[in-house]
């Protein structure tokens, strides 16, 4: 493996950016962010929600990096050299690295957005119609960590289940 295999865009272009867009964490992250900010620009309270939710939502994003991070650690523990080399087999071990690295990095993307947007509120700047866009993505931002975890939890399980079967087909 070469060192440029490593790289975020190399794992990102292997793991597959169509995937990423088609996945049903991301495409329910649009879809409730829509509602909710079609929602509050009918009943007008666009920036009354983006005044209330936003420091919640650095919160949550900087949550999930911690949440991920545990994760992860916990996958890694399960995995000894042969597990590794039978999910390297498989290719999916990289793959497997990378989700983790890409929802670390949404989680980033999320909290410097929502960071960004704070201290524009709280300046009192008049954004005006620019709150319809940045409520939709500090929403879909910080939705998007949320469900990429959950998923992430699940693939955890699934590791999990995969290290106990290789466990009971190593041992009869």
């Amino acid at each position: 493996m070469r060192y440029r295999d490593t790289k975020f865009t190399s794992l990102l272009r292997s793991f597959g950016g169509i995937k990423i867009l088609i996945s049903p964490d991301f495409l329910g992250a649009v879809i409730v962010a829509l509602i909710i900010t079609a929602l509050a620009y009918h009943y007008n309270l666009v920036t009354i929600l983006l005044n209330s939710t936003n420091t919640v939502y650095v919160t949550i994003s900087a949550a999930m990096i911690a949440l991920v991070i545990a994760v992860l650690s916990i996958i890694v523990s399960l995995a000894d050299k042969d597990f590794i080399y039978i999910l390297r087999k498989k290719n999916t071990y990289g793959k497997l690295l990378f989700l983790f690295w890409y929802i670390t990095v949404i989680a980033g993307i999320s909290v410097v957005i929502n960071v960004l947007t704070f201290i524009a509120l709280q300046a009192k700047l008049d954004m005006g119609w620019l709150n319809i866009p940045l409520l939709f993505f500090t929403t879909l931002f910080t939705l998007y960590v949320v469900f990429a975890v959950l998923q992430s939890i699940g693939t955890l399980i699934r590791v999990g289940l995969y290290r106990a079967e290789y466990d009971y087909q190593s041992r009869r």
